[in-house]
């Protein structure tokens, strides 16, 4: 030994050594979950935006009914809602029951639900830390973690409370891999079922985790476990036959159900004609969902910027999107050969995109909402690849090391202040589209998304500016001609509504709401086989509202197609249930149909769900009356008058009643 290194000061104990390290790892992790709860803060005030208005305020009376936990996870996942629209193949039971339990408890404020948002979040930069400690080592795993935890495109998931399906899916997801990969080292059956139960769950928060099994081969295949030495002449605890057979059980087990809720096991809502349609777009939307990610420069500057989908631009841009596109799968491929992670890493987050941009047809207008799920695939996928390019595993590159870890922070620190920034901007609906706004003052959908609040706050000469200026905007644009009908009609002003639907007949032609609003304006016009044959168009194009069920109904009635016009009022109480007009207007078909008992039923039905429905008590009076029901009858028409009816209508119950012989209350 030379004297120099005789010289040098004795080691530090073993176990003090593993204390510090201990030590300033739980350190960096309280400060890294204290600094995305911090960062997150600013969205635990928000209100209901957006879809949270459909979901939740929109199904307020099915929600605080007896049945409305059963209905909510025992139908799809938009059942009941205001603009379900064609969203009935999507079942996310465990979103729904969530949503049921939280607008219990909060009596339907949103607050509640935002703070669940943020404890989710919070639980999911721990999940997603805690997986990948065992895979590349702590420190790197803090970055990964600190990176996917912080990046300003999760703020749409955090922010908004229809948000949560990403949140719940990437939650359970991640604690299906930490369990199954335990599950493969150790043999445990506890965390077999307990993977089993995280990956039924995911399924029932949102679809795309359908590719969990998937994700847990490729990690398991790039960075295959280290199975517990078992004891002497005792078999393996693990067999991968047994492992990944037990996978099928929820599989399965999701599908059966699903196929019973929604009809179809797997759908989209989207033929081969759709799917062929999205493929050449994908690269696209691909690489504007990374630059998000990669450079969030502003809140939507790249959903902009990069925009090939235009065919008289499909030039250069659009064939490079598509060349770079193909050399980098290739590049997976071969990462994948030579057991890379960062290509398995690649691969799960190409796999979370593609099925919701391909069958799915997401374009988000102003961020992309669905690149949660795959945020940890993604920076896990970045920072394995510049460890193996910078060679930062390798000893000597102590110095190289550190200055990766300190870019790393000054990266999450930058996303944080980022987060804080813009989540103000989902406080509200009103200032997420003003914001939009002042990004493009032509924007189309930012106008009619404010007009629309003009007008849901009596703001008319606003929301009429707001429409004409979404107009002017945007000539090919037919929303605003929708709008303005339906203003128009409810203002009973067929003229100024006549021009806007001539626009809805040359620029959506193939567009269900557009079809749907032609055919209440021939029916306010008096014209009911034309409003007719409108609604069968519709219907023709795509799954009918709730609304649009409603009217057609009307003018199958106004044409005396009473069966019909039944059947139609049936399908709208199934889609939502308990609603008093539709069952009013099923009575009323039943009744000309001759069926007077079951015209009761749903008169009765009427006046439960609305005690102050007074055209159901009249209706339920009439129809008592002619079942020589007059106990009934006179009980109804009691009710009837006590909500001060137009005085014609009240006289003629009278007259009724006096005709048959009943004392008149």
């Amino acid at each position: 030994m030379s004297a120099s290194s005789a010289r040098k000061a004795p080691a530090t104990p073993l176990h003090v050594k593993k204390s510090s390290v201990f030590l300033s790892r739980r350190s960096l992790t309280i400060a890294l979950l204290l600094l995305v709860a911090m960062a997150y803060l600013p969205g635990l005030s928000g209100q209901f935006v957006v879809d949270d208005y459909h979901l939740l305020q929109g199904r307020g009376e099915l929600i605080r009914s007896h049945t409305g936990f059963k209905d909510l996870v025992t139908h799809p996942f938009w059942w009941g809602a205001p603009a379900a629209g064609d969203k009935s193949d999507l079942y996310r039971p465990w979103v729904s029951a969530t949503y049921w339990l939280e607008y219990r408890l909060s009596g339907g404020s949103p607050a509640l639900s935002h703070v669940s948002n943020w404890l989710l979040h919070l639980a999911n930069a721990g999940l997603i830390l805690l997986l990948f400690t065992s895979i590349i080592g702590v420190e790197y795993a803090l970055v990964v973690a600190a990176l996917s935890a912080l990046s300003p495109i999760a703020i749409s998931s955090v922010g908004w409370i229809s948000g949560r399906t990403d949140l719940w899916a990437a939650c359970f997801m991640l604690l299906f891999l930490i369990l199954f990969r335990a599950a493969r080292q150790s043999g445990s059956l506890l965390s077999r079922l307990g993977a089993v139960a995280a990956l039924f769950l995911a399924l029932a928060s949102k679809e795309i985790a359908v590719i969990a099994p998937v994700v847990a081969a490729l990690l398991d295949y790039v960075s295959p476990v280290v199975h517990d030495a078992p004891k002497k002449n005792a078999p393996p605890k693990s067999s991968a036959l047994l492992d990944y057979g037990l996978l099928l059980v929820p599989l399965f087990l999701y599908f059966v159900i699903r196929s019973k809720v929604v009809g179809a096991a797997i759908s989209g809502g989207f033929g081969k004609d759709h799917i062929l349609q999205s493929i050449p777009y994908f690269p696209e939307q691909f690489f504007r969902t990374t630059a998000h990610i990669l450079l969030p420069l502003h809140y939507d500057f790249w959903s902009t910027q990069l925009q090939w989908s235009d065919p008289a631009t499909r030039g250069i841009a659009f064939i490079a999107a598509w060349l770079v596109f193909v050399a980098l799968m290739v590049l997976l491929l071969v990462g994948l050969k030579r057991r890379q992670l960062w290509a398995a890493a690649g691969a799960w987050y190409v796999g979370t995109l593609f099925p919701v941009y391909v069958f799915g047809g997401s374009f988000a207008p102003v961020v992309d909402l669905y690149a949660y799920s795959g945020l940890a695939a993604f920076w896990l996928c970045v920072v394995d690849a510049l460890r193996s390019v910078l060679s930062l595993s390798v000893p000597a590159q102590i110095i190289r090391r550190k200055r990766f870890f300190v870019a790393s922070a000054a990266v999450a620190l930058l996303f944080a202040a980022l987060v804080a920034i813009r989540l103000p901007i989902l406080h509200s609906e009103r200032s997420l589209w003003t914001h939009q706004l002042e990004r493009d003052p032509h924007s189309s959908i930012a106008l009619m998304a404010l007009a629309e609040i003009a007008f849901r706050e009596g703001d008319s000469q606003q929301g009429l500016q707001r429409t004409q200026q979404a107009i002017d905007a945007d000539l090919k644009a037919w929303v605003p001609h929708l709008t303005l009908v339906q203003y128009y009609l409810e203002q009973g002003d067929l003229q100024q509504a006549a021009p806007h639907v001539d626009a809805l007949a040359k620029l959506a032609p193939r567009q269900m709401k557009a079809q749907a609003m032609i055919g209440r304006f021939y029916y306010e016009a008096g014209h009911c086989p034309d409003a007719v044959h409108a609604y069968e168009q519709a219907a023709a194009l795509q799954t009918l509202t709730p609304e649009a069920l409603f009217d057609y109904g009307l003018a199958l009635l106004c044409a005396h197609e009473d069966r019909r016009a039944g059947e139609i009022y049936e399908e709208a109480l199934r889609a939502r249930p308990g609603w008093p007009q539709a069952s009013n207007n099923l009575g009323i078909c039943y009744e000309n149909l001759g069926n007077l008992d079951q015209a009761a039923v749903c008169y009765q039905n009427a006046v439960t769900n609305d005690p102050n429905l007074a055209s159901a008590w009249e209706s339920l009076a009439l129809v008592s009356i002619k079942q020589r029901k007059f106990d009934d009858a006179r009980r109804a028409a009691t009710r009837y008058f006590a909500l001060n009816p137009p005085q014609d209508r009240a006289d003629k119950l009278r007259a009724s009643l006096a005709a048959v012989g009943t004392a008149q209350p």
